[in-house]
């Protein structure tokens, strides 16, 4: 059973490989393309840059909250 087995958790590793590296290059993509739109160009001045900063977290600070 061992043999029969070693070729099928092959198959599975190689499949979440795969798919995370998909996942990396998807990733990787969007970040340029973000960059890349807050670039000046053509002599104008250059975009504001989006800030997706979640909201602070005052619990990792050691505040905590007003009740």
């Amino acid at each position: 059973m061992v043999g029969r087995a070693a070729p099928a958790r092959t198959r599975r590793i190689t499949a979440q490989t795969i798919l995370l590296v998909f996942q990396l290059a998807h990733a990787v993509r969007r970040k340029i393309k973000n960059r890349v739109e807050t670039l000046a160009l053509g002599g104008q001045h250059p975009r504001r840059r989006i800030h997706t900063d979640a909201a602070p977290n005052h619990w990792a600070a050691g505040h905590l909250p007003v009740a």
